[in-house]
């Protein structure tokens, strides 16, 4: 992803405490929890303008020590799997639900015309916006019909929750550092295994990046297929066509007897 977006990428020992300066760090489908050591690293990274990008991962074990790190920025991760009760959100092919993108800069260039495919996701509640020199933006929420399950117990109470945010942090020196939070890995592994596959879910990853790099105005170009697709008409659909159909027959048949008429006494 990072890659045709013309970044250089590589790996980062975090225990080595390397001096060298990252437009952003990646934490990607994390299945280990972090040192407090590794994490201070981190929060020196962010302090020179490393901006983070979290995709939690919602098969593994809860990370304590970086999800508390993230509650630093407003957002707590909640030890919860969010499950989507709304049969129309639910999306079972790909064993996951279809999120509400709120509107927000993050999302301008998400285009509607994709449904956005979310796996099982950590519950992520905003702690607090606009204190501490933090502001928060909510980016993907369930329906209001939502609950979470959390081990084998389900929470009954149902509310909207959050899937995705953004939290952006002021520095000691009045810089901006920014974070981007999913509660799991937005499918972007299916997405570009496959060239078609969830562009919705590309969109929003190139939009993170673009607007945490400084380039607001990229837009992503979703690819097109040749495939062939039926096209279906309703029985009402149907109906008028036939009768148009008889109605212009007719009309033929009636002309051409008048100018046969007509021709028959020339």
């Amino acid at each position: 992803l990072y890659e045709n977006k013309y970044f250089e990428v590589s790996d980062i020992d975090l225990k080595k405490s390397e001096t060298a300066d990252y437009d952003m760090l990646v934490i990607a489908a994390p299945t280990q929890d972090f040192t407090q050591q590794e994490l201070m690293y981190i929060d020196s990274l962010v302090k020179k303008g490393t901006a983070v990008s979290v995709l939690l991962n919602s098969e593994a074990q809860y990370l304590s020590n970086l999800c508390e790190y993230i509650s630093e920025w407003g957002i707590e991760v909640k030890n919860e799997i969010i499950k989507e009760n709304n049969s129309a959100y639910i999306y079972a092919d790909y064993n996951g639900f279809v999120p509400v993108i709120k509107d927000s800069e993050y999302t301008k260039n998400i285009s509607n015309s994709y449904p956005m495919i979310y796996e099982p996701a950590y519950r992520l509640d905003v702690q607090y916006s606009g204190m501490k020199g933090i502001d928060v933006v909510e980016i993907l929420t369930s329906t209001e019909s939502a609950t979470t399950v959390s081990g084998e117990i389900e929470n009954p109470d149902k509310s909207a929750y959050v899937v995705a945010a953004v939290s952006k942090r002021v520095n000691d020196d009045n810089s901006n550092s920014h974070m981007f939070v999913a509660g799991s890995t937005l499918n972007l592994k299916f997405a570009y295994d496959v060239i078609s596959g969830l562009p919705a879910n590309k969109q929003l990853a190139n939009s993170i990046i673009s607007s945490f790099s400084g380039s607001e105005d990229f837009v992503e170009i979703s690819s097109k297929t040749s495939e062939l697709k039926a096209f279906g008409l309703t029985l009402t659909q149907s109906v008028f066509i036939a009768v148009i159909v008889v109605i212009i027959a007719i009309g033929l048949i009636v002309y051409g007897f008048i100018i046969w008429r007509k021709r028959r006494y020339l």
